[in-house]
């Protein structure tokens, strides 16, 4: 039997029969092989029983130094793997034992990175969370270290570049809009309701273009009083209040 060292982790092996396999080096420790004349057929089934696992555990070593990974995510990961249950669980006991795996930490970053790079709220997290089988604790615990004003103060930066941006809505049409957003996003109407009231929309002025459309549309069909009366009712289709119109059409003395 020969056994040369190769690049990384791993040996080959060649039997005297000329058989070639590779084992990981944990292997070649645990089992004293650099010592060793001669594998029988009993010792060599176990060695590449055991390689496997060993070859299976620096892969998913791998995949969670890429990226942090919930335990949900790892035990499917190793799905790809011929392991017994019970490799399985000395391997989820292994990684844990090295805090390769937890949960907490997890559920933390999760929060953490997507409150910084996205504006998704606690309740998308909270779902997104317990679909990976994060506990309720570890989920309450990621979402007790967002700051409140810090989560306020970039919703209220949205909703203000959305109003400066509108060139379309009314007051109350962006408003249910920016509910609809909000409460997509994953916030609960308590916040979205007290971001909202805490800017200021000031949009109405979009009436007056709003108003000439509706005008050069119906004014095809209808005169006088009626023309105003089917004006009127498009605008307050479209979003605007009764108390907006009518000061609007004050403002031009109709």
């Amino acid at each position: 039997m020969n056994i040369k060292k190769m690049r990384g982790s791993k040996y080959k092996i060649t039997m005297m029969n000329g058989e070639v396999f590779t084992l990981q080096d944990q292997i070649i420790i645990d089992y004293n092989l650099l010592f060793r004349k001669e594998i029988d057929d009993q010792l060599r089934t176990t060695l590449v029983q055991e390689n496997a696992y060993y070859e299976a555990y620096h892969k998913v070593v791998a995949y969670i130094v890429r990226k942090l990974r919930s335990r949900k995510e790892i035990v499917d990961y190793m799905k790809k793997y011929e392991l017994t249950d019970k490799q399985k669980e000395n391997m989820l006991q292994k990684l844990a034992s090295l805090n390769l795996i937890n949960d907490r930490i997890y559920a933390k970053s999760y929060v953490a990175d997507k409150l910084t790079f996205t504006k998704e709220g606690p309740l998308k997290l909270r779902h997104d969370l317990e679909a990976q089988d994060i506990s309720d604790m570890d989920i309450e615990f990621a979402l007790e270290q967002v700051d409140d004003m810090e989560r306020k103060e970039k919703i209220k930066r949205m909703i203000m570049k959305k109003i400066q941006t509108n060139r379309r809505y009314s007051n109350q049409v962006l408003r249910q809009k920016l509910k609809a957003d909000l409460s997509r996003l994953g916030y609960d109407q308590a916040f979205i309701v007290d971001c909202l009231e805490s800017v200021s929309f000031g949009t109405d002025h979009l009436i007056e273009k709003e108003y000439e459309k509706q005008y050069r549309r119906l004014a095809k069909k209808y005169s006088g009083g009626e023309l105003q009366y089917k004006i009127k009712e498009k605008l307050y289709a479209k979003g605007y209040s009764m108390d907006t119109i009518r000061m609007y059409l004050e403002q031009k003395e109709i």
